[in-house]
């Protein structure tokens, strides 16, 4: 069984902290920041809590998130996601199919990435 990556665990904290914020944030631009910002967050969020436990190429990590990501976006849009209305199936599932979200998906796998290589980095 593989290690803990224990480097990946603050910034899971830290975006789902984040994403709780966008969540209940109403000032000004809630809407951007709840659909576009949050997703930006969501699949950063993921991309952290996988990495804890799963020891391969951050690309491969970031193609597997972006994959489900997708996958998900594609159901909404064939209405194959739970429509029960509930606040745990909304954030999981979404609401509803929107082509700009997979820019938001592209945009968070790559500061993920980014905040890896250059932030986490391990330092010898």
């Amino acid at each position: 069984m593989s290690k803990i990556n224990k480097r990946f665990i603050w910034p899971s904290v830290i975006s789902i902290l984040l994403g709780k914020a966008i969540l209940v944030y109403r000032g000004p631009g809630w809407t951007f920041f709840r659909f576009y910002v949050g997703d930006v967050v969501a699949v950063a969020f993921l991309y952290f809590l996988v990495s804890i436990f799963w020891r391969i190429s951050c690309y491969w990590r970031a193609g597997a998130i972006g994959a489900i990501a997708v996958a998900i976006e594609f159901a909404q849009l064939f209405k194959l996601t739970p429509q029960n209305d509930s606040f745990l199936t909304e954030i999981v599932f979404g609401s509803h199919f929107e082509l700009w979200d997979f820019l938001a998906y592209f945009v968070g796998l790559a500061i993920a990435i980014l905040i890896e290589k250059y932030v986490l980095a391990e330092r010898e």
